[in-house]
């Protein structure tokens, strides 16, 4: 039932994954100028999770143009292919981009 669902990429070192931490961290920073922390975090989860739900609405599109292979473009179905679907990894990464910035803010406030 989920095969498709969740996004098969699991290389957590991925230039992709740098991106989601740093977006995570920024929106995270924004948010606490305006709510606390812990609903920042939340709302930076939340937005991280609709992100992910958007690609897999996207990818489960028959109209997808995607690189594949020795194929220059084709223009099939991408669910199972990687960078399609939920990602896991990548919210995870949001998660951490977040964490990150709640901790240099609790880092801060101590020093």
């Amino acid at each position: 039932m989920f095969k498709h669902f969740f996004d098969p990429d699991r290389n957590w070192k991925s230039w992709d994954k740098a991106e989601h931490a740093a977006a995570g961290l920024l929106i995270c920073a924004l948010l606490t100028l305006f709510v606390s922390h812990w609903i920042a975090l939340g709302v930076t989860i939340a937005l991280g999770a609709a992100f992910e739900l958007g690609q897999y609405d996207t990818a489960r599109s028959t109209y997808v143009e995607y690189e594949h292979g020795d194929i220059d473009r084709t223009y099939e179905i991408a669910l199972g292919n990687e960078g399609y679907g939920f990602g896991l990894l990548d919210l995870a990464a949001d998660t951490a981009g977040a964490l990150l910035w709640l901790a240099i803010v609790l880092v801060a406030t101590i020093f």
